[in-house]
């Protein structure tokens, strides 16, 4: 199994393919998540984010918690702004 560090030397934690955000679960192999972000840039601003958060926390519980944690709140914001959408025609 490999630890934070080993995922952070080998780039292999966080990659961005396109638009395209993938972060890998440390304590659950072959897991990952999978954001998808409008523009390349955010993407890559976003990874970017991730791989800090990776270096801060202190344990590998941590990070995959953290990870799920913004994946649910990305989820969450987006749905929230399906929703406003709405002109107010009916």
């Amino acid at each position: 199994m490999m630890d934070r560090r080993t995922l952070l030397l080998t780039r292999r934690a966080v990659r961005v393919k396109g638009r395209r955000v993938i972060a890998r679960f440390v304590l659950q192999p072959g897991r990952a998540a999978v954001i998808t972000l409008p523009t390349h840039n955010e993407a890559r601003r976003a990874a970017q984010r991730l791989i800090v958060q990776l270096r801060l926390t202190k344990t590998d519980e941590e990070w995959d918690e953290l990870l799920a944690f913004r994946v649910e709140l990305i989820r969450a914001m987006f749905t929230v702004g399906e929703g406003s959408d709405d002109d107010g025609e009916e």
